[in-house]
């Protein structure tokens, strides 16, 4: 629908091109997301071999998410549903058993995800329960 008749002609904004094109720049897709993301690595060689089978783990996830699964993660992780920033940051915790959990600091666009996870399956699972549940759009300042 067109709007410009509200401006009487004053409005010379941007046009309709450029807002579908920042619009389309800032939507979330699975490999934007992946594109976006600079993972904290230990420069201890175990652990750094962990960090990356759950990196790779991860990336497979956010690969099979559907759009509203890609919003879902997208908030938990930034509190926004459009790729605003430059880029989204991974680092690496060694949490297990019950503790292991994925961590956002929002403000930063910091996931903390452990690197103690040994199957897709098993981050999967995890994700799926975490951006699924209601209180994990809580926020909370600790």
């Amino acid at each position: 629908m067109d709007h410009r008749h509200l401006f009487n002609g004053t409005y010379e904004g941007a046009s309709e091109t450029v807002v579908v094109n920042l619009l389309e720049q800032y939507h979330p897709t699975a490999d934007k997301i992946i594109n976006k993301i600079h993972y904290n690595h230990s420069e201890e060689p175990t652990l750094n071999l962990l960090e990356e089978c759950a990196k790779n783990y991860f990336e497979h996830y956010i690969m099979q998410l559907n759009k509203s699964q890609i919003n879902a993660l997208l908030r938990f992780w930034t509190s926004a549903d459009t790729l605003c920033i430059p880029q989204l940051e991974v680092s690496f915790n060694s949490t297990e058993g019950l503790q292991r959990r994925p961590i956002a600091n929002t403000c930063a666009a910091t996931l903390q995800i452990s690197r103690l996870y040994f199957s897709n399956e098993d981050l999967s699972q995890e994700f799926d329960i975490y951006l699924s549940d209601s209180s994990s759009k809580v926020f909370d300042s600790e």
